[in-house]
């Protein structure tokens, strides 16, 4: 498959998972394709190329000059279960609601301090809900809303990964369920639209309990589901396998170029006042074109590390020279910014989560091996603890949105060192070596406030850069806490 190919059938596969997974109700219009063109970094020729796979499927009616139309009914009625797809994997899509449990009291509790409930999109239509006579709980404007809240937090990797995972646990599913909670007390999980409304108006720590209790209820909810299910169809068997994915817009070569040579920068491999090889060399050993390595190059130019001087070459720039005044005029690397911010967002948030899952993993068979590797040259010590509380979830999905984070972040990792100099490097070494400390001491908390602490240094460092750079849509996103 041509590398164009790869691209449009990415973004077809992004969006059919969203428009299966209902974020856009039947009728309902997709965003524009200069929109969509943006969120994924393409042309408008590979939009184009990824609608008519979608119209192809059905699920679309595409419109000259207008935004394509959902044509998608969700199959979820009446007697009608999709009993096999769901038990083939019901320990995979369990571990999917322990994960929401984990990770949304926090990120719900962080959007509540961006967001003002009443300007919210479904704040009106649950108001007048709640007017009517007899009226009965409704999950999808709940969904609506936790999706407006998500939205309003300006991050936009929040709405991305609980997309993916309300698509892949079935949530359309669950909520419509034939098998009713007579079982146990449900109340919690099956919140009206307007007891939600109430909770996420309230401060943001009292929002971060609600939902904990919400999620934790959720998720009982779906065992109860699944045993009932089991109860009917015994003869459909769990393969055990770990199938969940997130993938989030398409990955470009040239970035993971640039992240690379930032990080040789960064690392004195190329000195500063010296000239990075040629374009033909650069392009032989990443392999790839040489117009690709001027994208990545464009990148290091537009953020400082370099000068490209015609006829010359490309010249590594000192500390004194760092600016990145054009970044305004590049919309393309604006959103990279935003995203970058809102990958440290979810990343502190998510490692803080993963810590107490993977922390006896790590104290047992880890402590002794980062000891001796933070004494190494050239090696950054948070990569080093991140990794291995990574490395060490059982927890799969978790493990997945942390790995994909992890990319999301990893080209500008360096830079954010670099802006601050060596008082940020100095900074995250010594919480790392606090962090250290906690794991070889058997503390699991402190370990993870430390990881915690550091992303979140990172963000502040990188947000208030970008504020005093006049980066316009930066200043909205909030430090976790």
């Amino acid at each position: 498959m041509k590398r164009n190919q790869s691209l449009y059938f990415l973004i077809y596969t992004d969006l059919k998972a969203q428009i299966l997974g209902e974020h856009w109700e039947y009728g309902g219009r997709l965003p524009s394709a200069d929109q969509l063109a943006l969120q994924y970094y393409v042309g408008k020729w590979t939009i184009r190329k990824a609608m008519e796979l979608l119209e192809a499927d059905g699920l679309i009616r595409t419109e000259e000059r207008r935004r394509a139309v959902v044509l998608y009914q969700s199959p979820y009625t009446g007697e009608h279960i999709p009993a096999h797809r769901i038990l083939r994997r019901r320990s995979d899509s369990l571990s999917v609601y322990q994960t929401m449990e984990l990770l949304m009291p926090d990120i719900l509790a962080l959007c509540s301090r961006s967001a003002r409930v009443y300007e919210l999109e479904h704040f009106e239509p649950i108001i007048r809900w709640s007017k009517r006579p007899r009226a009965v709980g409704c999950w999808k404007l709940v969904s609506g809303l936790l999706h407006d809240m998500l939205l309003a937090s300006g991050n936009s990797l929040f709405l991305s990964m609980y997309g993916a995972m309300e698509f892949y646990a079935e949530v359309s599913f669950m909520m419509d369920h034939q098998y009713p909670l007579t079982s146990y007390d449900m109340i919690t999980a099956n919140l009206t639209p307007i007891q939600v409304l109430e909770k996420l108006q309230a401060d943001h720590r009292t929002v971060r309990r609600h939902f904990a209790e919400y999620y934790h209820a959720v998720y009982l909810s779906a065992q109860h589901v699944f045993d009932k299910l089991t109860e009917k169809f015994p003869h459909i068997d769990d393969s055990g396998e770990n199938t969940f994915t997130w993938e989030f817009g398409v990955h470009h070569l040239y970035r993971k170029i640039s992240r690379d040579l930032i990080e040789k920068i960064i690392l004195g491999i190329y000195s500063v006042e010296s000239w990075l090889p040629s374009e033909a060399k650069l392009a032989k050993e990443y392999g790839v074109s040489v117009s690709t390595i001027r994208q990545a190059l464009r990148l290091l130019s537009l953020l400082g590390f370099i000068q490209t001087v015609h006829g010359k070459g490309s010249k590594i720039l000192s500390l004194e020279y760092h600016h990145v005044p054009q970044l305004n005029q590049h919309e393309e690397y604006r959103m990279e910014f935003l995203q970058f911010l809102s990958g440290l967002q979810l990343m502190a948030i998510a490692v803080r989560a993963a810590v107490p899952l993977a922390f006896s993993h790590i104290h047992a068979n880890e402590g002794k091996k980062l000891r001796e590797g933070l004494k190494q040259q050239n090696t950054t010590p948070l990569k080093l603890l991140t990794d291995c509380v990574i490395e060490g979830i059982s927890l799969y999905p978790l493990q997945a949105i942390l790995e994909k984070t992890r990319e999301i972040i990893g080209w500008g990792y360096y830079y954010a060192i670099y802006i601050g100099s060596s008082q940020s490097t100095l900074h995250l070494n010594l919480r790392c070596e606090e962090a250290l400390s906690c794991l070889e001491n058997g503390n699991p908390k402190g370990f993870a406030d430390c990881l915690f602490d550091c992303y979140c240094y990172l963000f502040q460092t990188v947000r208030d850069f970008l504020v005093g750079q006049k980066i316009s849509g930066v200043g909205h996103l909030k430090i976790p806490d």
